[in-house]
């Protein structure tokens, strides 16, 4: 019988692949995961020229930042929630490495907005997006174990809603 390319489930064959490794991993469960690929799609479009890097991030940021585009409030909730992620969990810099934060400015930055240090909505911004766009680099890259992905969903969730944010924030006042 043959096979219908055009059909394939990722999923079911993850699933068949690696067997006990992986406990059935299905669509519903892992929906803010495969979402992320979308969401990352149209915020790089609209707000990194399809490049995103720190460069274009901060560039961004500071355009941004620069025409008032920004809506403070609602980026404190990111904070709050990256701030209780990282520094309860198993503290920032161990956080940090998982994300593979090796860059000392933007790593910098990062820390000094998630202990308060700095609270200027520029850098607050950017430090968010610099957190999305390590997550971004993790999972893209396979830094991040299939098996671990299903831990997750509420990441990915909080990032999808970062970018949304953002990506309507920049793009509302065009």
């Amino acid at each position: 019988m043959p096979i219908d390319i055009r059909n394939f489930d990722v999923l079911e064959w993850l699933n068949n692949f690696f067997g006990e490794e992986v406990r059935d991993l299905n669509y519903d469960q892992l929906r803010p995961v495969l979402s992320f690929a979308l969401i990352w799609n149209f915020f790089e479009s609209k707000a990194c020229n399809r490049r995103a890097s720190l460069k274009s991030v901060k560039k961004s940021v500071d355009e941004a930042d620069s025409r008032d585009y920004l809506t403070p409030e609602k980026y404190r909730l990111y904070v709050d929630y990256f701030r209780d992620r990282y520094l309860e969990e198993r503290g920032l810099e161990f956080a940090l490495d998982q994300l593979i934060l090796t860059d000392v400015d933007s790593r910098r930055i990062v820390t000094q907005v998630l202990t308060n240090e700095r609270t200027d909505l520029n850098n607050v911004v950017y430090a968010l997006l610099v957190i999305a766009l390590r997550i971004r680099n993790n999972l893209f890259h396979g830094n991040k174990e299939i098996d671990v992905l299903p831990r997750q969903t509420e990441l990915f969730s909080v990032v999808n809603n970062l970018l949304a944010d953002y990506v309507e924030d920049i793009t509302h006042h065009r």
